[in-house]
C-alpha cells in the first residue's frame, strides 16, 4: 500500500496487527463449549469488544 500513513508516519510493509475476537474455533465439539455457540431461534445473539490502546514515546 504505497503511500498510506498513520500518525504522521509512512507504514512499512507488514507493520500492522489484526485483533479479531471469536470463540474457540473447535468448541461445537467439545461438551464444555457447546452449549456458548450453540444460537436458539427464540435467543438473541450480542457481542461487544472493546480495545483500548495508547502510544508512548
Amino acid at each position: 500500500m504505497e503511500g498510506l500513513s498513520s500518525f504522521g508516519k509512512k507504514c512499512k510493509k507488514h507493520s500492522a496487527i489484526c485483533l479479531e475476537t471469536q470463540r474457540i474455533p473447535n468448541a461445537i465439539n467439545m461438551p464444555e463449549f457447546s452449549n456458548s455457540v450453540i444460537l436458539k431461534p427464540e435467543q438473541t445473539y450480542y457481542h461487544k469488544t472493546i480495545h483500548t490502546f495508547s502510544i508512548v514515546e
